[in-house]
């Protein structure tokens, strides 16, 4: 994973930029890019050897910066991390004004989701704020392709 600019050109640590992946499982395409469409800048802090590079300021191409509490750093893998284990379609993480959170998930039919698990994990990485969490089996069907941003943020 790297952070480009417009050019396609890395980016320096700790400057935003779109996100673009290399390589992958696909042993026939090891050198494939792929330009996500989301953005984000890589958090300069060292971290340990065996740690991936932190991101940070992630947002999607509609420009929604992510952020938390000064005090409670997270990153949007983070929020992957926690998400991971369960299985759902699709979700929508976002982070209000006034830091509240909101977590739609569009569920798997007939297959059972463990909200407290999910509550538990945000929780962790935000600290004790307010969090909604619902199931909707329409999400992203308003848009064209049915994707919808998975992280949006109104904090400045």
């Amino acid at each position: 994973m790297e952070i480009v600019g417009d050019s396609g050109a890395p980016l320096p640590s700790g400057e935003f930029g779109e996100i673009a992946v290399t390589g992958g499982r696909n042993p026939y395409l090891p050198l494939l890019r792929y330009r996500t469409g989301d953005f984000a800048a890589l958090d300069p802090r060292p971290v340990p050897a065996e740690t991936p590079p932190r991101d940070w300021s992630a947002s999607t191409a509609a420009t929604s910066s992510s952020s938390a509490p000064p005090t409670t750093p997270w990153s949007t893998g983070g929020l992957g991390r926690v998400l991971r284990d369960h299985l759902f379609i699709q979700h929508r993480f976002i982070q209000r004004a006034d830091r509240s959170l909101d977590l739609t998930i569009r569920p798997f039919p007939n297959a059972p989701i463990n909200l407290d698990s999910i509550r538990r994990g945000i929780l962790a990485l935000f600290g004790e704020v307010e969090l909604r969490i619902q199931l909707d089996n329409n999400l992203g069907e308003e848009n064209q392709g049915g994707k919808v941003t998975a992280y949006l943020s109104e904090v400045e």
